[in-house]
């Protein structure tokens, strides 16, 4: 409550950046109460910004919001768009680390994942491949040291995001 009605005490004087800013905090806010299903869809109004860190910014908070809303397909969508705002193939590696690990995460806390609820191949593929693949102890650990070699291979691809839909 101290955070909200501090976030409301910012004028109307903000710069684009600022309001950005606030925007982002006050769906943090709402998170923080549980209040997953309004942070979600307050995340999810807010039209993509030019500049690429604050969409992948956004596109983070979308992809954490709508896990915790139970929503893995608008997730995995999430995370592929900051994945295509990447600008160096470190942040993209880091986007899909992310992606991967609040998965699991969020199926380990007893979301349920159902690779149908998408017709679209890489966002199946996300939903359907990466929760088998880390069931196991030894499996996470298997594929926690591959993973970055991975990536890093479906960086250096032409078009890296068809090379991983190839994988599925």
């Amino acid at each position: 409550d101290e955070a909200s009605r501090a976030l409301g005490l910012a004028g109307e004087t903000l710069t684009t950046a600022q309001r950005f800013e606030r925007s982002l905090l006050q769906i943090q806010v709402q998170g923080a109460r549980g209040q997953y299903a309004n942070a979600w869809r307050q995340a999810s109004a807010i039209p993509e910004p030019r500049d690429p860190a604050q969409a992948s910014q956004l596109f983070h908070l979308q992809q954490q919001m709508a896990l915790r809303a139970g929503q893995p397909v608008e997730a995995v969508r999430a995370g592929l768009a900051r994945d295509r705002v990447a600008t160096s193939e470190s942040e993209r590696n880091i986007a899909r680390r992310d992606l991967l690990n609040d998965l699991r995460a969020a199926i380990e806390r007893g979301l349920r994942v159902d690779p149908a609820a998408s017709r679209e191949p890489l966002v199946r593929g996300w939903l359907a491949g990466r929760p088998r693949a880390t069931r196991s102890e030894r499996a996470r650990a298997i594929l926690d040291a591959m993973l970055l070699g991975l990536l890093a291979a479906f960086g250096r691809q032409r078009e890296p995001d068809q090379a991983l839909g190839r994988l599925d």
